[in-house]
């Protein structure tokens, strides 16, 4: 046995091999190792997979949340992804809880059995019955602010704390190590969501623009609405005006204010080139929380079409987006930059 373990050791390292033989044994060692990291990279991705839609079947959501595909895409970052998920405890209650901590928000939930006996039913194929219930409405990681450590006001090293919409939350994780491993997963999903969202915000305008259009973006009349069969009402559409490489985007109508007639009332402005010749893109969207955005429609619009107001004063117009889908009222200013 010790002789053909060598002579297997002295082939690995090209002994005993002509210079061909052994280049050729180093290229199938590289094509292995690479054939054995995609093959890690397709089994992660199918368990990531697995965790996500197991989440879906499992856990009972709140009456008030939105809509909620696990496996769907986020609302801005991309593929949902599940970084970090465990047992922790509420710090005043003792209450128990399974926290999940997804790439844009984190879900407290609570089990309907016993929790020692919810942590071996975790992921568990064999578990078909949802046993998990929503304990709070899921946290945008956006508005998640992770605080360094608690340890100083309860003298305790495994206690987690986040500041969630001015909110504080306290938590006790199940040893040291676990809190560091949370409190690292917290700062690394805040981080990521910054720098991912931070990309997509840059505007580039016009270097040689020669005028400025001054916006105001006031309402929508008649605007044709279907989601979800939910109260029009409660949706939060706005609109995006595209120019080039410019966005003027508003925020979501308030509650209350969305439906067939939102209102936003909210200003920007955008730099032309050439006002013969360029033209914008006006669009309606929903805005979701924990899913991409819904499109509603969408029209392009010649600048030619806006108001000759002389630069002097700002002028109301209506831009019907067609379909029957609505229509948008802009007060707008167009101005030429001097010579």
């Amino acid at each position: 046995m010790d002789g053909t373990s060598n002579t297997v050791n002295g082939a690995a390292n090209g002994e005993g091999l002509g210079v061909n033989n052994k280049q050729d044994l180093l290229t199938a060692i590289e094509r292995a190792e690479v054939i054995s990291s995609h093959l890690n990279e397709k089994l992660q991705l199918d368990d990531h997979e697995s965790q996500l839609k197991w989440l879906q079947e499992h856990v009972l959501w709140g009456p008030n949340t939105e809509d909620i595909t696990l496996t769907s895409n986020t609302n801005e970052l991309g593929p949902r992804k599940l970084f970090y998920y465990g047992h922790l405890v509420k710090s005043k209650s003792g209450k128990h809880l399974f926290v999940f901590l997804f790439n844009d928000f984190l879900l407290l939930t609570e089990s309907m059995c016993a929790w020692h006996d919810a942590q071996k039913k975790l992921f568990d194929a064999r578990c078909h019955e949802p046993y998990l219930t929503q304990y709070r409405q899921p946290m945008l990681i956006t508005d998640v602010q992770a605080f360094n450590s608690s340890s100083g006001v309860l003298g305790l090293d495994n206690h987690i704390s986040f500041e969630y919409r001015l909110k504080k939350y306290t938590l006790k994780a199940d040893g040291a190590a676990k809190r560091k491993s949370w409190m690292s997963a917290l700062k690394h999903a805040i981080s990521d969501y910054v720098e991912m969202v931070g990309k997509r915000e840059r505007i580039v305008g016009c270097p040689d623009g020669r005028g400025l259009i001054k916006i105001e973006v006031l309402h929508a009349e008649n605007v044709a609405i279907l989601s979800d069969n939910k109260d029009a009402s409660l949706l939060s559409p706005y609109v995006k005006i595209t120019l080039g490489d410019q966005t003027l985007k508003t925020p979501g109508a308030k509650e209350g204010e969305g439906g067939e007639k939102p209102s936003w009332h909210y200003p920007g402005q955008l730099v032309f080139c050439d006002l013969e010749k360029e033209t914008m893109w006006i669009a309606l969207y929903i805005k979701r929380k924990f899913a991409p955005d819904e499109y509603v429609c969408a029209k392009e619009f010649p600048l030619t079409c806006l108001p000759a107001s002389g630069g002097k004063v700002s002028k109301e117009q209506d831009f019907d987006l067609g379909d029957g889908q609505g229509t948008v009222k802009l007060k707008v200013l167009v101005s030429k930059f001097q010579s």
